[in-house]
C-alpha cells in the first residue's frame, strides 16, 4: 500500500505544478537518427542522364494518383502533369537520350488524352527518332501505338461529323514499312476514302476506293453509290453530318 500511496502523492504534486505554471523537470528525449533525404532530380534542362530513373519513379507515383478515377477527373490531373514534366521531356528528347523514360512515355499519352493530337504526334515522332522505348502499352512500339491511336481518334472524329485531317494523313505519310497489322491497313484505306469524300474529291475517292476494297476496307456500299454518281446515274450529294450520300 505504501508504494501505491507514494505514487498517488507524486501524481498529485505533478498536476499541482502544472496548474501553477511549473512542471516537472523535462528529460531530453533521445534524438532519432534521421535518414539522409532522398536526392531529388535536377529540374529542367540541367537534368543529367542519371536523373532519368529518379524521374521515372516520380512519374510512376504521379500516375498512381489518378488510377481508378473517372475520365473527367483524370483530365485535369494529366493536364497538370504535362506542365510538370515538360522541361524534363524536352531535355530527354533534345539530348537524344536512349535510356528508357517513363516521363516521355506518360507525356505522350497525357497529350493524347487531353486532346492535343499535334503535340502527341510531335512527341511520338521525336521519341521514334531517338529510339526511345514505349512500355506502358504492352506489345506496341511508338510507331504502332501512333497508328492504332490515330485510327481510334479518327473513328471518334468521324462519328461526330468532324474532320480527322491533317493528322491522319500526316501519320500515314510517315510510315516507312507497310508490313502493318491487318486492322491498320484496312483502317487506313477506309479513312482515306472518306477523307477524300469529305473534301469533295470524289474522283480521287473513287480511285483510292478500288485499292481500299482490295485491302478489305468496308466501303462497298458508298463506293458503289459514288461510282454511279460519277457515271451520271445518281444525283446525290454527300452529307458530312450524317456520313452518307443523300438525294440532291
Amino acid at each position: 500500500m505504501g508504494l501505491l500511496s507514494d505514487q498517488k502523492k507524486l501524481q498529485k504534486k505533478f498536476y499541482e505544478q502544472q496548474e501553477q505554471g511549473g512542471g516537472a523537470k523535462k528529460t531530453t528525449p533521445k534524438k532519432e537518427k534521421k535518414s539522409a533525404p532522398k536526392k531529388q532530380p535536377s529540374k529542367g534542362v540541367i537534368a543529367s542522364a542519371k536523373d532519368i530513373k529518379a524521374y521515372n519513379e516520380m512519374v510512376k507515383a504521379d500516375m498512381a494518383t489518378y488510377k481508378g478515377l473517372a475520365i473527367e477527373d483524370k483530365l485535369p490531373i494529366k493536364a497538370a502533369l504535362i506542365k510538370k514534366y515538360k522541361e524534363h521531356v524536352d531535355w530527354v528528347l533534345s539530348a537524344a537520350c536512349t535510356d528508357y523514360s517513363l516521363a516521355v512515355n506518360g507525356y505522350a499519352i497525357w497529350l493524347f488524352d487531353t486532346g492535343d493530337i499535334e503535340g502527341f504526334l510531335d512527341i511520338v515522332d521525336r521519341a521514334i527518332d531517338i529510339a526511345q522505348k514505349q512500355k506502358i502499352i504492352s506489345k506496341k512500339d511508338y510507331q504502332i501505338l501512333k497508328l492504332y491511336w490515330i485510327m481510334d481518334w479518327a473513328a471518334v472524329q468521324r462519328d461526330q461529323g468532324l474532320s480527322y485531317e491533317p493528322y491522319f494523313s500526316r501519320v500515314f505519310k510517315s510510315v516507312k514499312d507497310w508490313k502493318l497489322p491487318k486492322k491498320i491497313r484496312e483502317g487506313y484505306w477506309y479513312f482515306m476514302f472518306y477523307s477524300l469524300i469529305d473534301q469533295g474529291k470524289l474522283k480521287e475517292a473513287a480511285k483510292i476506293g478500288r485499292d481500299a476494297l482490295g485491302h478489305g476496307a468496308e466501303i462497298k456500299g458508298n463506293f458503289t453509290i459514288l461510282q454511279n454518281i460519277l457515271a451520271g446515274k445518281y444525283k446525290k450529294t454527300w452529307d458530312s453530318s450524317q456520313r452518307k450520300f443523300i438525294n440532291a
